[in-house]
């Protein structure tokens, strides 16, 4: 698989995640997004933390998960120190500093998955965990 370069994520801090329907949308500072309809985790010292299916639900008599606010909390003021790309299913790992890690799962043989821009182009993680790039000039996904 050829890996498509996704550098500029280096670097960046992420500074919102949202879910709008069934889209949860991770925004970066200076600038970059990811996007995603997939299943997504966060991991802390090597434990999973939460998970995009935790969301809403009800876990003891702590109220409602907000998986987002964990996710924020975690990696506050953390640039991405590296990333990764899963050979063989095109999961995107986000390495941050203090073993926090959030990784955007590839779950499907047909549907895409994870969606990254930034200034010039677009890499869609699309069925069966290949990538394609798409160029465009904005730094939002066509279609969004």
């Amino acid at each position: 698989m050829l890996i498509p370069d996704l550098s500029w994520l280096v670097g960046v801090s992420l500074v919102t995640a949202e879910k709008n329907d069934l889209t949860w949308t991770f925004s970066f500072s200076p600038a970059g997004k990811v996007w995603t309809e997939s299943p997504w985790r966060l991991l802390t010292g090597g434990l999973i933390q939460t998970t995009s299916t935790d969301h809403g639900e009800k876990f003891g008599a702590d109220g409602r998960v907000d998986a987002l606010a964990r996710v924020l909390v975690a990696v506050q003021g953390k640039p991405v120190a590296r990333y990764s790309i899963t050979p063989r299913t095109a999961d995107l790992v986000l390495d941050f500093d203090d073993d926090i890690t959030l990784e955007f799962l590839s779950l499907s043989s047909g549907h895409e998955s994870w969606r990254a821009a930034m200034e010039g182009h677009d890499v869609h993680c699309v069925g069966g965990g290949h990538l394609a790039v798409f160029p465009h000039r904005d730094s939002s996904p066509s279609g969004s």
